[in-house]
């Protein structure tokens, strides 16, 4: 549905297997890239809701993303900043990947009856102020 109003060619599933990229729609001619997410959801005008952008092992990639090993035990303070470095890093760098220029979000609240529907799309930037002595980001990805 998303792709037929916004005038973009569906990805055939069955031809094209989806690999882990951030932007789930992307309009090769103009360069945007989505970030499409569903939520079936009450829609009260004080609804909360939380989604998933993308799941981050830090504890795994602490080392790659320029900090000691991280554990259970690392500082909440220390594991903020390895979560915001991996999350700068993906956008980044799967923006490049997809050739995405303009980056979004976009997520679709759907009433649990399946009768309302509430659209939300806004603009996924980022700068990260990470301070010394955090080493700084690989050129690639900035």
């Amino acid at each position: 549905m998303f792709s037929y109003a916004k005038g973009i060619p569906i990805v055939d599933p069955l031809k094209n297997t989806r690999k882990k990229l951030l932007y789930d729609v992307v309009d090769e001619t103009k360069s945007i890239g989505w970030s499409a997410k569903a939520i079936q959801k009450s829609l009260n005008l004080l609804t909360i809701f939380e989604i998933v952008i993308q799941r981050a092992d830090i504890f795994k990639k602490g080392v790659d993303l320029g900090f000691e090993p991280l554990d259970i035990d690392s500082s909440p303070q220390l594991l903020g900043k390895a979560l915001l470095r991996h999350w700068y890093k993906k956008v980044q760098e799967d923006a490049n990947t997809q050739n995405v220029k303009e980056k979004r979000v976009c997520i679709l609240l759907k009433s649990h009856d399946r009768t309302k529907y509430v659209y939300i799309e806004e603009d996924l930037s980022y700068q990260p102020r990470l301070t010394l002595p955090y080493p700084s980001l690989p050129e690639s990805a900035s």
